[in-house]
């Protein structure tokens, strides 16, 4: 006979329906999986990889180019420490973690997906004049991108410029749907949503022409008909910037329609947990559905590319990879275009 207080299976089983019925736990689960890889994949960098500096070939860097390259590689790390500085305080302030440091944290673990967007070919280059080491790419399951040997990853401006912008443009983004949602055509859910994709693709075309501008990225294979500045070194692929405003753009509206709680949508059902568990869940679930937008705009971005011109073998040393310019050696082909040969 059980005792008064021993849970009987039924209670049990209850209890376990409820807690993977919560969106939380489903979006834990991802952020954790993604988590996993990412460790993986950065073991594999380490043990088995090459992350030593990446040169600038033969070409000489122009002036400009390297004055804007420590300029960005200045302030950007500064700008990153000074949000991270306002976060830490809000959350001392709320005793509490607030979403914005979910969101910093978040895409800090996406990170690892950089390089991502030229998984099946390389057409985007960073300068590799930039401080740097050899990217961990070509440890990424499923890596076949024909321009992966000795491309540069630049830590010390990347690593910052992404959870910055990632809060950023967020934070940009709420400030426009709190103009828009008085207005009575944009006051649905689905409108905001919309206003807050395009002004996350606004931002992204903002922020990528001041790079390429300056020299630091370059897409050299594009798809003409749908590419900004066509045929010019600092040409731009409009698709790259929907997309990944998109992402920006959802993200923004995690943050908007937060709920009284400073809750998103994805961290429904952390209550009634100890608060070490809903702490760990809230922080998985965040860089869960972050990885997977991220991961999704790389697919797409990877499919339109397959379509691209050939990638421009007439450009400066340090923006392309050390592959692409040497003689002899495949050229950034797309796996389509390497069969076709």
């Amino acid at each position: 006979m059980k005792g008064a207080g021993t849970p009987s299976l039924a209670t049990e089983s209850l209890g376990l329906r409820s807690l993977i019925s919560r969106p939380i736990v489903w979006w834990a689960l991802l952020g954790a999986a993604f988590v996993i890889l990412q460790l993986y994949v950065y073991a594999a960098w380490l043990l088995r990889g090459d992350p030593a500096p990446v040169g600038t070939g033969d070409d000489p860097v122009p002036r400009g180019v390297r004055v804007w390259a420590w300029l960005f590689q200045v302030l950007v790390p500064c700008a990153f420490v000074l949000c991270l500085v306002h976060v830490v305080r809000d959350c001392r302030a709320r005793r509490r973690l607030s979403f914005d440091a979910l969101l910093l944290g978040g895409w800090f673990l996406v990170y690892w997906q950089d390089h991502m967007p030229v998984l099946w070919r390389a057409d985007f280059f960073y300068s590799s004049y930039l401080a740097n080491l050899s990217s961990w790419a070509p440890q990424v399951p499923g890596w076949v991108s024909r321009g992966d040997d000795r491309t540069p990853a630049p830590l010390l401006l990347t690593s910052t410029l992404f959870p910055l912008l990632g809060l950023c443009t967020a934070v940009v983004i709420c400030a426009v749907l709190r103009r828009c949602a008085p207005v009575r055509s944009l006051s649905s859910r689905p409108a905001l949503v919309a206003v807050a994709i395009v002004t996350g693709t606004v931002l992204d075309l903002v922020c990528e022409s001041a790079l390429l501008l300056t020299g630091l990225i370059s897409y050299p294979g594009t798809v003409g008909a749908l590419t900004l500045w066509s045929g010019q070194p600092y040409q731009f692929p409009l698709y790259e910037a929907v997309l990944l405003g998109s992402v920006w753009g959802v993200a923004g509206s995690l943050r908007f329609f937060r709920t009284a709680q400073d809750r998103s949508a994805v961290e429904r059902g952390d209550t009634g947990l100890p608060p070490r568990v809903a702490v760990t869940l809230r922080i998985l679930a965040v860089a869960g559905v972050l990885n997977f937008l991220f991961l999704s705009y790389a697919l797409l971005f990877n499919t339109i590319s397959l379509h691209g011109d050939p990638v421009d073998q007439d450009r400066p040393s340090h923006l392309s990879s050390i592959r692409c310019l040497t003689p002899g050696q495949p050229l950034c082909v797309s796996p389509a275009e390497e069969a076709d040969r």
